[in-house]
């Protein structure tokens, strides 16, 4: 079994400012840099100062959903965390969503 998978699912949040109206999408790199922010924060929180060794890559991103009317994006992708002891590899998806002032992003992950 994966590394990966040895957490529950988890769901975690960030925000940031966006400087534009639209939401960032799924590609977008302050989405992929928030996705990766996350999962670092995740991983530190179960292995302690460990998950500093690693390096986090987002690969293979998928736009799953799109919809228009709350402008928000729901995706999916390949998480690569390689370390000492090789890489791993873990599916996982996630959300991005605007505030409704529109000044600000949300991205939820999951899977982690």
């Amino acid at each position: 079994m994966k590394k990966a998978a040895t957490f529950a699912l988890i769901t975690s949040v960030a925000f940031l400012s966006a400087c534009s109206s639209s939401t960032p999408t799924c590609s977008d790199s302050e989405t992929v840099d928030l996705v990766k922010e996350i999962t670092m924060d995740e991983l530190r929180s179960a292995w302690g100062n460990a998950a500093n060794s690693l390096a986090v890559s987002v690969e293979a991103i998928r736009t799953t959903d799109r919809n228009e009317t709350v402008d928000s994006y729901t995706c999916a992708a390949q998480l690569e965390m390689t370390g000492p002891g090789g890489t791993e590899t873990a599916d996982i998806s996630y959300t991005v969503q605007s505030t409704d002032k529109g000044d600000q992003f949300y991205v939820e992950v999951y899977g982690l």
